[in-house]
């Protein structure tokens, strides 16, 4: 998530997640302990589902986003009043990931 009216890593953002097998939270959190940094990007195991019903975003400015049938295995990014401004498959980022 990338804030807009909030801060750019959008920490204090909330997300659930609608699947027919129920519903699942996260909130982008920063820093863990001492000397570490949390990752930012939230992620959802929807196992054998294809896709997410819905994805509702709060953001720390109170700003909502709500995302319809999302698709699962990939990576996507959701940009404060924008909605999703990027995809990318999960085995595509998988193989970027490992050439890093």
């Amino acid at each position: 998530m990338i804030g807009d009216q909030s801060n750019q890593d959008a920490i204090g953002a909330t997300a659930v997640v609608t699947t027919r097998g129920g519903k699942q939270q996260g909130i982008v959190r920063g820093g863990g302990s001492y000397a570490s940094q949390s990752e930012y990007t939230l992620t959802f195991g929807l196992g054998h589902l294809t896709e997410a019903q819905s994805v509702e975003i709060v953001f720390p400015s109170g700003r909502r986003e709500t995302l319809r049938s999302v698709e699962a295995n990939q990576l996507v990014e959701v940009t404060e009043g924008r909605g999703i401004t990027n995809r990318i498959g999960l085995k595509r980022a998988i193989t970027a990931s490992a050439q890093r």
